[in-house]
């Protein structure tokens, strides 16, 4: 597989005032391209990299205690086609989808040692090179809403710990690309413990305990790649140790 593409990048940001900035950006990024397998008459071809286009535009006010940043974004994605030519199906990159969005999000200290945190984005994502079919239905498996919510707060009586809780919103979206059926949508809740301190040596220590799913909610997760669903994953316990030399 040998095979190459340019993918440029460039961002400019414009100051308005010490509290206010405007930005703008465009990048591209790549991906391989598929095989082609036995199920189409191209069998064994080699696609040629997928490219991933991306603008965004946005500002961010600083109030001191909160920085918020609202953005407005548009990325398309190649991706496949299948192709029917003289009564033959061949396995084509020229499918594409474009995802259109918005997100506003703000994170900040209120008072010293709690901080706080939370985003929320709408999102369309759209099949815009696809069969009949299906041309220009929503894409499987990418909800139109979703949402997080988190608040950290240090235990002032034990130095280096300290607590949090997230809430996490994904909308409704469809299974398949037909739009026949979707799985509903959810609310979960994660809870985190962060103490830092000094190791051997002197070395900074984090240890971490987190607990996803806390009331272990039963949901159905849609993919986005594949017409199918599957388990959400249940309350799960997770410890880390990390360090630095």
């Amino acid at each position: 597989y040998k095979e190459h593409a340019f993918s440029p990048a460039f961002a400019v940001v414009h100051k308005l005032n010490d509290r206010t900035s405007v930005y703008a950006n465009y990048m591209q990024g790549l991906t391989a391209g598929d095989i082609v397998d036995s199920n189409y008459a191209n069998d064994g071809e080699v696609l040629a990299p997928y490219k991933t286009k991306q603008f965004e535009v946005g500002a961010k006010f600083n109030t001191g205690k909160y920085l918020t940043t609202v953005s407005a974004f548009q990325m398309e994605q190649a991706g496949t086609l299948v192709e029917t030519r003289n009564g033959l199906d061949y396995l084509t990159s020229g499918g594409k989808v474009r995802n259109r969005g918005v997100e506003v999000s703000v994170a900040g200290e209120p008072r010293e040692g709690t901080r706080v945190m939370g985003s929320l984005m709408f999102l369309r994502s759209k099949y815009q090179k696809a069969l009949d079919s299906y041309q220009g239905n929503d894409v499987m498996g990418t909800p139109r809403w979703q949402a997080v919510a988190r608040v950290e707060q240090d235990i002032k009586s034990v130095k280096g710990l300290s607590v949090s809780l997230r809430a996490n919103y994904q909308g409704p979206s469809y299974i398949d690309q037909w739009n026949t059926y979707k799985v509903g949508g959810r609310v979960t809740w994660d809870l985190g413990t962060r103490y830092e301190f000094k190791g051997l040596g002197g070395h900074p220590m984090t240890l971490r305990a987190d607990v996803y799913n806390v009331f272990n909610k039963d949901y159905w997760n849609a993919m986005s790649n594949n017409p199918a669903i599957y388990v959400g994953k249940g309350r799960t316990a997770v410890v880390s140790l990390e360090t630095k030399f």
